[in-house]
């Protein structure tokens, strides 16, 4: 989360974005999550702006733009989550770039993925 912006009193400013991750995490916390479950849930439900390259044939292809990989914890932990998404061929992800590809049966995996394209 970036440093809030402060007033001329010191008083600290968050966006609504900010206060809305905070609370998840306050909430997951108190459920139980570790760290790292914390962290997949916030890039896959916060943090993924989703711009699709669909392919011809019997697997479809999606490319994410992944926002908030920074490390290759994340990256591995993004490639991990996707992978387990049922009717996932194949899914790689950079921390680099910023992005994931995924390869899918559209048969198999069409609810998934329309849930994964409503995230954002």
């Amino acid at each position: 989360m970036p440093a809030p912006f402060r007033t001329v009193s010191g008083y600290r400013l968050y966006s609504a974005d900010d206060v809305t991750q905070v609370e998840f995490i306050r909430r997951a916390r108190g459920l139980g999550l570790s760290s790292g479950e914390i962290i997949v849930t916030i890039v896959l439900l916060f943090a993924l702006t989703m711009s699709f390259t669909w392919a011809q044939g019997p697997t479809a292809h999606v490319t994410l733009d992944v926002q908030g990989m920074v490390c290759p914890l994340c990256q591995a932990t993004v490639e991990r989550t996707l992978k387990g998404v049922p009717g996932v061929i194949e899914a790689k992800a950079s921390y680099v770039t910023g992005k994931a590809e995924v390869d899918y049966d559209p048969n198999e995996a069409r609810s998934e993925m329309a849930t994964i394209k409503t995230l954002r």
